[in-house]
């Protein structure tokens, strides 16, 4: 199966048609082999092949079932392979933000790998040419040139060679054009029939800009046949499209036009709104040439039109449509030369039009049609500052839950519905004068204007959230709409927008604790608890590079001797102002973004480097760092711990990872496939707080844990008098059984009493810890009492 991958891998760029039949049999195969690597290449080379057909969305399907294939079962190189084509399709439909984080996680595991990383870089140049950074896009295929020359197929560099000629064409530097002849002699000679497509392309585009049309036409014909035999429907469009401008050049208009006509049938069948937007431009030019100003105004009207949905931000939008408005007046001057009057009047028309276009997209959402931002900031102002002193005003800042989940799901498609028909219903229910707009992708905020007193804004939230929770139905989609709501009112909570806003916001965020479809009005109890953990959340960033955090370390003992057996870390911050603050305050914190997976990395070098110090290895003692979920889910999680250990030289074996029960059950096939990379470096797995989640003895007996970490709720029930006293007596004693049947030791923690201590040692526990037998403590306090 190796040698015939590798025959499809030279295939793809050459035949993508004929061989997608070979990859879809070549998948079949490796399915039913049950041979994930060769699934997961094929799945790649899919996405490749419908690429290089110019079907982007099965070129999107395939590459994202591929590179969940390839992260679930470790397969970095196939991974970033994958999340490399993922970038390409996201790039060719225009989704250049995702595009973009594909390529950074494509680098991120291409490591060494030259090709990967070659790759790589290539996708991010492309990427770059689109958002008009043409210097950059320069770099990144240089180096991407350079890295494939020195990787195992040097043929690779074409691919970057010709993105270097593509991004030159577009910079305006026509010495691009003496690069042709190396890259076109380098992929002849491994027969990359793909790239030579793209290539007479470029090098007819560059000869039209030089002014040699008799040679840029034999270029892009002799292309145009190439794409022919390729099946590559987007190079024969774009093709036919400069074949129409040296057509033009030379004067032949019913050639040109024939041009157009076949490039348009291309476009339309493949929905290829670029294509389109080059043909229209090319068209108006032919309608002028043919003295036709109004058909020219029309095609110029269309170019203008998709080159708006093809560049979203503003300033894009402008630099594209100031040389349109240039070619309006000019056609307004040829009117002026002895031209029907009425093209003249159509042109200011026209013009008129597109400004007011450019300003209404300059302070409008482009989706859903509410105001922007600023706009809504700027107008919301002025409605305050010309309130009556004694009417209230109120704002509500509405948010959709789960939209990323849904446009994961079920596509950026049905987001986009779901935003815009949330627009149209607020929009519905509010009264005239207020306002609405979208501050962000999930995020909407109103203003509601001359309310008779406070307790209206709460009736109308109320109003809002009913005309929100009717399920929306589109075609065979349904969405149901989670919303929550933050209400504020002035003058009782601020007199501007800034604290109004802020005060909202504090609501919004307690309404999204409480649970979805719900509103909370700003009261400045609530309100100063949650100002108290939006601080401590932008003071928690900061902390680790202030030296703000440490580590105590419990110890656990052996029972019934009281034998130091090990410790375990347990971070602590200590706040400047506020103190020491507790971990069940800032823990929480931290996992609400990455600074979990900071703090994670940081205390696990910082334990190791502890035991290495106090020689854990020769001691026969073991560091227990608990482990949080955004952590294990990471595919570099394993490498990390790998290199923690190395950098303090300590053994695998002195190591224990805790991991909480309900981590163990929501990952339950990633974790097994991490714990045998874990075991191979001798690190030991302990399942933290067990019995506090959804127990699964099939866990305790397929994966293998060293220890199991009994929650401190059933010790304290070890207590005297205690009213579960019985029932926590019984839980134990199962749950030791359990864990020695299985040779897996256990621990209780928490233990505050002698009876406790005695009880479990009775009941036959291997080790406890908590406050009876030592508090955490720091490193120093640590090593003087008990090392």
């Amino acid at each position: 199966m190796d040698e015939q991958i590798q025959r499809l891998e030279l295939q793809i760029l050459n035949r993508p048609q004929q061989t997608e039949l070979e990859l879809t049999a070549l998948l079949t195969q490796a399915r039913q082999q049950a041979d994930i690597q060769a699934e997961a290449h094929a799945l790649c080379l899919m996405a490749e092949g419908a690429f290089f057909q110019g079907n982007y969305p099965a070129a999107l399907e395939w590459a994202g079932h591929g590179q969940a294939l390839a992260q679930q079962h470790r397969l970095t190189a196939l991974e970033a392979r994958n999340h490399n084509a993922l970038s390409m399709a996201c790039w060719r439909l225009g989704r250049l933000p995702e595009a973009l984080d594909h390529v950074r996680a494509s680098l991120a595991l291409a490591g060494d790998d030259a090709l990967a990383r070659s790759r790589a870089l290539s996708s991010a140049a492309a990427i770059y040419i689109e958002l008009g950074d043409h210097e950059r896009a320069l770099e990144n295929f240089g180096q991407a040139a350079e890295l494939a020359r020195h990787s195992e197929q040097p043929e690779q560099a074409a691919t970057p060679m010709t993105g270097t000629v593509r991004a030159m064409l577009h910079m305006g530097r026509m010495e691009a054009l003496e690069l042709v002849p190396e890259v076109r002699a380098l992929a002849e000679q491994h027969g990359m029939l793909w790239l030579l497509c793209v290539l007479s392309y470029l090098e007819a585009s560059l000869l039209h800009r030089l002014g040699r049309p008799e040679e840029g036409r034999a270029c892009a014909e002799a292309g145009l046949a190439q794409a022919q035999q390729t099946g590559n429907a987007e190079a024969q469009g774009f093709l036919h499209q400069i074949l129409a401008e040296l057509y033009l050049a030379s004067g032949a208009l019913e050639w040109a036009s024939a041009q157009l006509e076949q490039g348009g049938q291309i476009a339309r069948q493949l929905n290829h709104l670029q294509l389109h937007c080059g043909l229209e431009s090319s068209r108006a030019k032919l309608h002028q040439l043919n003295g036709d100003h109004a058909a020219a105004l029309g095609a110029l009207h269309r170019h203008i039109e998709l080159s708006q949905q093809l560049h979203a931000r503003s300033h894009q939008l402008h630099s594209r449509t100031v040389s349109q408005q240039i070619e309006v007046e000019l056609l307004q001057r040829a009117a002026q030369h002895g031209q029907c009057s009425s093209e003249l009047l159509q042109a200011n028309r026209e013009l008129q039009t597109l400004q007011e276009r450019l300003s209404y997209q300059a302070s409008h959402d482009s989706l859903t049609g509410l105001l922007n931002r600023s706009a809504f900031w700027t107008r919301t102002q002025e409605r305050l500052r010309q309130r009556l002193r004694a009417a209230c005003s109120g704002v509500i800042m509405a948010h959709i839950s789960h939209l990323r989940s849904i446009n994961g799901a079920r596509g950026h498609a049905a987001g986009d519905i779901l935003l815009q028909e949330i627009a149209q219903r607020f929009r519905a229910e509010l009264r005239p004068g207020d306002l609405v707009g979208r501050l962000s992708g999930d995020e909407f905020m109103i203003y509601l204007d001359n309310l008779s007193c406070p307790e209206q804004l709460e009736q109308e939230a109320q109003r809002l959230l009913r005309s929100l929770v009717e399920p929306l139905v589109s075609g065979h989609l349904v969405i149901r709409p989670a919303i929550s709501l933050g209400c504020a009112v002035a003058p009782p909570d601020g007199h501007d927008l800034g604290h109004l806003h802020q005060c909202a916001d504090l609501a919004l965020q307690q309404a999204k604790q409480q649970g979805n479809n719900g509103w909370v009005r700003f009261q400045p109890e609530t309100g100063a608890a949650e100002l108290r953990r939006q601080q401590l959340r932008e003071d928690l960033r900061h902390a680790l590079e202030r030296g703000e955090c440490e580590l105590h370390y419990q110890p656990q003992f052996s029972l019934p001797e009281r034998r130091l057996v090990g410790v375990e870390a347990l971070l602590r911050w200590r706040h400047p102002q506020l103190g020491t603050i507790s971990p069940a305050e800032f823990i929480p914190l931290a996992e609400e973004g990455p600074l979990i997976l900071e703090l994670g990395a940081w205390a696990l070098r910082e334990a190791c480097c502890q035991a290495q110090t106090w020689n854990f290895g020769e001691r026969k003692l073991l560091m227990s760092v608990n482990v949080s979920v955004r952590q294990f889910e990471r595919p570099d999680f394993v490498p990390q711990v790998e290199a923690a250990l190395a950098a303090c030289g300590l053994p695998g074996g002195c190591l224990i990872l805790e991991l909480t029960e309900t981590l163990l059950h929501q990952e339950a096939q990633v974790g097994a496939q991490t714990f045998n990379e874990l075991h191979r470096l001798g690190v030991h797995i302990a399942i933290d707080d067990f019995g506090t989640g959804y127990s699964n003895i099939q866990l305790l007996r397929h994966l293998p844990f060293r220890q199991l970490k009994i929650d401190r709720s059933f010790v304290q029930d070890l207590a005297d008098g205690a009213a579960g006293l019985a029932s926590a007596q019984h839980f134990m004693k199962v749950m030791l059984n359990l864990a020695h049947g299985l040779g897996i030791n256990v621990v209780a923690e928490g233990v505050e009493t002698q009876a406790q201590f005695d009880l479990l040692t009775q009941l036959g526990c291997d080790k406890a810890q908590g406050f009876l037998l030592s508090p955490p403590l720091p490193a120093g306090e640590l090593a003087s009492t008990f090392l």
